[in-house]
């Protein structure tokens, strides 16, 4: 018969996340509630623009964590990383551009909507971040969502705060 191998995995090398892998799933079923918006009314309202609010950003931490730790393991992974969320990125753009017909300059302008509306509250501008937030429904940008929670998440790692942090389960 055929020779099978016992495959044994030295548990001490695996550094499970058992709690971090519940809150990624319940992260991601808030992501679909942003998304779907299940519930109707005042319960709905604070499910999907308050409390499901935390998903995103929950991730983009727990993703600079856990890229510091990549990172400290291999140096080479932050060229890998950065590499790879350029192309994604960038793919990600220009498809976007070509499906809603839009020039970079407003997808800036979408940027000065949100992150720096008060530089161009009385201004020409404005009117401009109007008709782009008519266009698109928002001006939140990915890549300006993305720095400080996945800075967060890398300061976190590299100064080890999670080992401070005492999370209590009844």
């Amino acid at each position: 018969g055929a020779m099978m191998k016992n495959i044994t995995i030295n548990e001490k090398n695996i550094k499970r996340y058992d709690a971090l892998n519940i809150a990624r799933f319940i992260a991601a079923l808030l992501v679909v509630a942003i998304h779907t918006s299940p519930i109707e009314g005042n319960l709905g309202y604070l499910l999907c623009n308050v409390i499901a609010r935390v998903a995103v950003p929950f991730f983009f931490v727990t993703s600079g964590y856990f890229f510091y730790i990549k990172f400290k393991e291999n140096n080479g992974y932050k060229k890998i990383y950065i590499k790879k969320l350029v192309v994604l990125y960038t793919v990600w753009y220009i498809l976007y551009f070509i499906l809603r017909g839009v020039s970079i300059g407003l997808f800036i302008i979408g940027i000065l909507g949100d992150s720096y509306s008060g530089l161009v509250e009385n201004s020409i501008i404005n009117s401009i971040i109007y008709l782009y937030k008519i266009i698109f429904g928002t001006t939140k940008s990915g890549v300006c969502f993305a720095v400080p929670f996945l800075t967060i998440g890398i300061l976190i790692s590299k100064y080890e705060i999670n080992n401070n942090i005492i999370i209590y389960c009844y």
